[in-house]
């Protein structure tokens, strides 16, 4: 697996895939998409449910801010603190 639950992420869609709408799109990997049952998706490849904050619209015009992504297709961003880090340092005189 590339990422996992909570991770940012990156789109990197395949050469051979015709629509290249969804390549460098940042996303936020919020849960694993089962292979197999009603929720399933890509031909039982692993999958993750995404958001995303720019809109995308498919060949029909509906517009999405989430959904099924390939595990192939995401690249973790890393090196990014998420958290406020303040190191205050005080040389006390004796």
């Amino acid at each position: 697996m590339n990422v996992k639950a909570g991770d940012m992420a990156i789109v990197v869609v395949p050469a051979d895939w015709p629509r290249k709408t969804l390549d460098g799109l940042v996303v936020e990997v919020v849960s694993f998409v089962p292979p197999r049952g009603p929720e399933a998706c890509w031909d039982q490849r692993p999958a993750w449910w995404c958001k995303w904050k720019r809109a995308w619209f498919n060949d029909h015009g509906v517009m999405f801010l989430d959904g099924g992504l390939l595990d192939s297709w995401l690249r973790p961003i890393s090196g990014v603190s998420l958290a406020d880090e303040i190191r205050i340092e005080a040389a006390f005189l004796a």
